[in-house]
């Protein structure tokens, strides 16, 4: 019986063990949980630019699994997914750091950490953040179509920038790397990208500018690489300044900017040629211009004129200029290496040295060059020295085929065409129907004959007074300069060496047409009908009844060969063989033509019977009345 009990007693503890180990096992079981999602936050967005920035997360809780994917996903909507865009930022739990790429600017972006484990993906808190702005990207393009004040500027945008611009143009300056703080083009807002063109119209000629494209948009103002260009010279005429395409000159504010920009040492204009294409009337830039002194001359001592000006045949009318103070007065003030034209020049000129009608002084380069051609000039003109119709002083050049009518008022050196010819200079085929007053060397053509020059082929019929050298002809012919084939017909007044054709120097084939030859003052004497004194007369003759006033210093006039000529009566000075007997050769009076040429004198017409060139249209009003 007591084995049995005991064996009851182990039976039992063992049975009371089982069922304890048996309960507690059961609690353990009933404790111990499934794997669940991960628990994290999201890291609020920093470092935000215009296309990236910086988040990351927090995981707190694993889930009791392990993590293995995490990240940030973003979208630009609402609660991305890792469906969406997304970094991947290894495994395990905790703190991590993620890169935000690829971004578009100025864009609102959502953004949720997340990590994943064998149960699946969870998301962190929502955050949102906008990226950063972005300046336009863009390239300027070269300028085109430049002209002396305008040219064709642009840009290329490759990328409107974000927000898209609101703005677009160039920027243009004389200095490098402009800004919309210097001039500038607009040129619209917002089109995307694209190439856009403008024209900047308000440049100087001849300057470099420097040019770059902009766009602007709220993140600021972008700029296209520098480029440069340079304006051409300006261009103030139609053509082209060449022979075949001359500047053409239509109005007196032309002439007048043609004066500027030669005086202000402008280059660009000389050696260029010009044509007038119609006539041009001065008067706004007369008496009440320039402070009352009227027209300012085209070239200076120092700026010289050296262009080519073709009148065709037009006038300039109203010139007016009063400065006694002015040296080099006229239309043009100094010609260097120039030649007018077909110009018909009207008004009146007062001046100091160097004063004339068509120029105050003109000075070529080479010998016997013609200057002034074919022009017409009615003047007054004043002035102290070198003053004349046409010129004030010609050096080296020649004037040909013009006349002048009016008056010209000087001191010394003072003519009807040139106050002074130097250095085989000299008119041909010219004539004058001007009075001509001063005081020495003054001539009804020209006041001083020196160096070589000469006067061939001209007539006057103004009086001419002064007080020594005189002449209806020159004033004062010297040092190897001549006077051949010339006539005149006005008074001639003076103190000393006066004479009807030249007050002193060679006078070959020329003839006194003057009704007297008068002594003003004193008693100096050398007057003569043709010559007053000195130099070489060959084949002179004069008018028999010419007078002698306030002095009997005529000789007999018997010879070709002496300072008063062979007598010829007012019948035999109409007739054309009275000129032609003089020299036969072609250096005599050429009524014919000589060497195939056009002549150059024809017997003048209607009431008007003596000598005049072949190319007038026009004689002078009437005969002289002595010569009737």
């Amino acid at each position: 019986m007591l084995k049995v009990r005991l064996n009851l007693k182990k039976v039992v503890a063992i049975a009371t063990c089982l069922a304890v180990t048996t309960i507690f096992s059961g609690c353990d079981d009933k404790e111990k949980e499934d794997p669940k999602i991960p628990v994290l936050t999201t890291a609020t967005a920093s470092t935000i630019t215009a296309g990236g920035a910086v988040s990351g997360g927090n995981i707190t809780f694993d889930g009791g699994a392990e993590i293995i994917a995490r990240g940030v996903c973003w979208a630009t909507s609402p609660e991305p997914t890792i469906s969406d865009s997304k970094t991947t930022d290894g495994t395990g739990a905790g703190s991590f750091t993620s890169t935000l790429t690829g971004l578009t600017a100025n864009t609102t972006y959502y953004v949720r950490a997340y990590a994943s484990n064998s149960v699946g993906t969870a998301y962190g808190t929502e955050v949102n953040f906008i990226t950063g702005t972005l300046l336009p990207v863009l390239t300027t393009t070269a300028a085109t179509n430049i002209t002396a004040t305008t040219a064709t500027l642009g840009g290329n945008i490759t990328n409107a920038g974000a927000p898209e611009y609101i703005e677009r143009g160039v920027v243009y300056a004389t200095t490098q790397n402009p800004t919309t703080a210097n001039s500038k083009t607009t040129d619209g807002t917002g089109a995307g990208t694209g190439n856009f063109s403008t024209t900047a119209s308000d440049l100087t000629a001849s300057t470099i500018y420097y040019v770059r494209a902009y766009a602007t948009n709220s993140a600021g103002t972008a700029y296209g690489s520098q480029v440069s260009f340079t304006t051409t010279a300006a261009t103030f005429f139609a053509g082209s300044g060449a022979s075949v395409d001359p500047y053409l000159i239509n109005t007196a504010t032309q002439l007048a900017k043609l004066a500027e920009l030669i005086n202000a040492g402008n280059t660009s204009y000389n050696n260029k040629y010009y044509k007038l294409t119609a006539d041009i009337d001065l008067s706004a830039f007369g008496i009440g211009w320039n402070g009352g002194k009227g027209w300012i001359p085209i070239g200076t001592n120092s700026n010289r004129f050296s262009g080519s000006i073709d009148g065709n045949n037009h006038k300039v009318s109203g010139l007016y200029i009063n400065d006694s103070n002015l040296e080099y007065a006229g239309l043009f003030g100094y010609i260097m290496q120039g030649y007018i034209q077909n110009l018909s020049v009207e008004g009146a000129v007062t001046g100091k040295n160097y004063v004339g009608g068509v120029a105050g002084d003109v000075l070529m380069g080479g010998w016997n060059t013609n200057c002034v051609n074919n022009c017409y000039v009615a003047i007054v003109v004043n002035g102290n020295d070198y003053v004349g119709g046409v010129v004030g002083a010609l050096d080296m050049g020649i004037i040909g085929n013009c006349y002048v009518t009016g008056a010209v008022n000087g001191n010394s050196n003072v003519g009807g065409v040139a106050g002074r010819a130097l250095s085989e200079s000299g008119p041909i085929n010219c004539y004058t129907t001007c009075t001509v007053t001063g005081e020495s060397r003054v001539g009804g053509v020209v006041g001083n004959v020196d160096n070589n020059s000469g006067v061939r082929n001209c007539y006057a019929t103004g009086a001419v007074s002064g007080n020594t050298y005189v002449g209806g002809i020159a004033g004062s012919v010297v040092n190897w300069s001549g006077v051949r084939n010339c006539y005149a017909t006005g008074a001639v007044s003076g103190v000393s060496f006066v004479g009807g054709v030249a007050g002193t120097g060679d006078v070959t084939n020329c003839v006194a047409l003057n009704p007297s030859i008068e002594r003003t003052t004193g008693s100096n004497s050398y007057f003569g009908r043709v010559v007053g004194y000195g130099g070489t007369f060959t084949n002179n003759i004069a008018w028999d009844g010419m007078t002698a006033i306030n002095h009997t210093l005529f000789g007999a006039g018997a010879l070709h060969y002496n300072k008063d000529g062979l007598n010829k009566t007012a019948a035999e000075l109409k007739q054309q063989d009275t000129y032609v007997a003089l020299e036969s050769t072609y250096l005599g009076w050429d009524f014919s033509g000589f060497f195939g040429n056009d002549p150059v004198w024809k017997m003048g017409v209607d009431s008007y019977e003596l000598p005049v060139f072949y190319w007038q249209t026009t004689t002078p009003a009437e005969m002289p009345g002595h010569l009737k």
